[in-house]
């Protein structure tokens, strides 16, 4: 059981003031830049059980109308594959190590013209680890029966440290991968810079830090305009200006406070495919019910 109930209470002081507007505002933004989200999701119940820590969620690009999904506490290594109304499809298996899963990306990669997972082994709650991983590989079909074998991006944090991390997003625009820390009250950046290296371990660049806490998944839209970060309580929204890297636009405060009902132990999010609204999903957390999937769409 994570450090959930901690995390939430220190959540609502620390964050509060990109939720409600305290003393940061948003700098002004042109009025049709920013997206406008319904407030009530619909949900759905998935067709399985067997979903009970899910920790990464991401949409297929290969497959529309399709999410995948991870979980995390040392499961079998793969991914799942289900409708995004909750129709459970297949497991995939992939060659590796789950030692702590968190979060999920799909986006470019090596090839042109590719869609990719990225399935990042970066969850460290006891800040015990000094190497880290990320397993990437092409997105199968629906009709696929296996996956290729992945590669691996290791990498190191600076200074031989340690973090706890849950968020990876990658940039469709450049394909450098963004690591967000998760429990440093303002949480570093880290960035794994395109061509990842698969033969040596990577010392990740520290970019920064941004005003939040708690940061549990993010994700880019598929054209790199719009990106999300979720904590327990909250979710944040940015519309990317002209000129910005993603760290500049994570580093002023959020554009909107986007809607969310707050989950048991949500730790996951994503857009669609096209951006028309975005996915959450919770652990189950020892609860009786399995979760829901959550979709808020945009107005």
């Amino acid at each position: 059981m994570k450090r959930v109930f901690l995390f939430v209470a220190l959540s609502i002081g620390l964050n509060a003031c990109f939720l409600f507007g305290g003393d940061v505002k948003p700098k002004p933004v042109v009025k049709d830049s920013v997206a406008a989200f319904n407030d009530s999701p619909v949900s759905f119940l998935p067709t399985t059980e067997a979903l009970n820590e899910v920790s990464g969620i991401a949409a297929s690009q290969k497959n529309p109308g399709y999410v995948w999904l991870i979980e995390d506490s040392e499961a079998q290594a793969g991914v799942h594959l289900m409708t995004e109304k909750g129709v459970y499809q297949k497991f995939f298996a992939i060659s590796g190590n789950n030692r702590d899963w968190e979060d999920l990306a799909v986006g470019p990669g090596p090839k042109a013209g590719v869609s990719y997972i990225y399935a990042p082994d970066i969850g460290d709650n006891l800040k015990a680890f000094k190497e880290y991983k990320i397993y990437r590989f092409e997105e199968p079909s629906v009709s696929a029966s296996n996956v290729n074998n992945p590669d691996v991006i290791r990498f190191s944090y600076p200074n031989s440290a340690s973090y706890d991390s849950e968020t990876i997003m990658v940039d469709p625009k450049t394909k450098d991968i963004y690591i967000v820390t998760k429990g440093e009250f303002n949480e570093f950046v880290f960035r794994l810079a395109y061509p990842q290296a698969l033969d040596k371990i990577t010392e990740a660049e520290l970019l920064g830090k941004i005003p939040f806490w708690g940061i549990t998944s993010g994700d880019i839209s598929y054209d790199g305009k719009e990106i999300l970060l979720k904590t327990y309580i909250a979710v944040f929204y940015w519309r990317t200006r002209s000129g910005e890297s993603v760290f500049q636009t994570l580093s002023r405060a959020r554009d909107v406070g986007a809607p969310y009902v707050q989950e048991h132990q949500g730790e996951s999010i994503c857009w669609d495919a096209g951006a028309k609204g975005y996915f959450t999903m919770s652990e189950r957390g020892g609860q009786p019910d399995a979760p829901k999937l959550f979709y808020y769409s945009k107005k």
